[in-house]
């Protein structure tokens, strides 16, 4: 079977009622519904909640533990791997984690606090997003539960917003930068009801 077909099996039917879809070996299987908090917002399900696997084959007891997720770090391509390095480092206040291989570097990853970001250099342009449409402007969302002494920090080591610190239309408190590549990094939280 080539890298493109699609085996008859795995091919999804229409949906069934509740948004379900059989798969032709009838197998059900639906997706997760959020759980939303009194305003509707969506919330994030607790470590001892447990998901069913909905199927016309099982047992509705057969349960299965949602394993928990620590973040989501984005890989960014870039011009020079040492200058994108040094700008998280001495700007932001990342630790450099790995810059490898030694011979020749051209992969590296920087950490600060919860916060991963990897780099490689593939001999391509750096294309952010706002590059390829500008509605979509970030390459990032980075958290930070203090905004406000993030941005003072960042501006105490010379940091250029590309958007000022402020509560923006989405319900979000926040700033922008560009790094030394052009990715857009948003930096901020959902704000207080």
């Amino acid at each position: 079977m080539s890298r493109t077909t699609v085996s008859p099996a795995c091919r999804l039917n229409a949906p069934e009622a509740g948004g379900a879809r059989r798969l032709r070996n009838d197998v059900f299987f639906s997706a997760p519904q959020l759980k939303r908090d009194s305003l509707g917002r969506s919330r994030s399900w607790s470590r001892n909640e447990t998901l069913t696997k909905h199927s016309a084959l099982e047992r509705p007891s057969a349960r299965m533990t949602r394993s928990v997720l620590g973040g989501i770090s984005p890989f960014f391509i870039v011009a020079e791997l040492d200058t994108a390095l040094a700008f998280y480092r001495d700007k932001l206040g990342f630790d450099v984690t790995f810059r490898g291989p030694a011979d020749d570097p051209f992969f590296g990853i920087v950490e600060r606090d919860r916060a991963m970001i990897m780099f490689k250099v593939v001999g391509v342009p750096a294309l952010p997003n706002c590059e390829r449409e500008p509605g979509a402007r970030w390459d990032a969302y980075v958290y930070a539960p203090d905004p406000d002494a993030l941005a003072a920090e960042f501006a105490s080591r010379g940091v250029a917003f590309s958007a000022p610190l402020k509560d923006d239309d989405d319900g979000l408190r926040g700033f922008e930068l560009k790094d030394v590549d052009g990715y857009v990094l948003f930096f901020g939280r959902t704000r207080a009801s």
